[in-house]
């Protein structure tokens, strides 16, 4: 998993924010994803966003971003395993 400053977390947020909405939509992630991993679709997808979606709006706000990164979560994503 590794360690991430809060200014990489916050830099990497504002990347995948496309819209600049304080939120990152599916449809933000499944733009950015094919990058590095061109298998996933979106249902895994959102199963991955799930685990971290507190509110349960579909998005990830700040802390859900950076609690999917810190729990390895976004790894799993990148490796694609359920």
């Amino acid at each position: 998993m590794g360690f991430y400053s809060s200014d990489e977390l916050e830099r990497a947020f504002s990347t995948l924010d496309r819209d600049r909405s304080g939120s990152i939509h599916i449809d933000e992630l499944n733009a950015f994803l094919p990058i590095l991993n061109d298998t996933i679709n979106g249902d895994a997808l959102r199963d991955y966003i799930r685990k971290v979606d507190e509110n349960f709006d579909g998005n990830m706000n700040y802390d859900e971003f950076r609690a999917l990164v810190l729990r390895g979560i976004g790894r799993d994503i990148i490796c694609n395993h359920l």
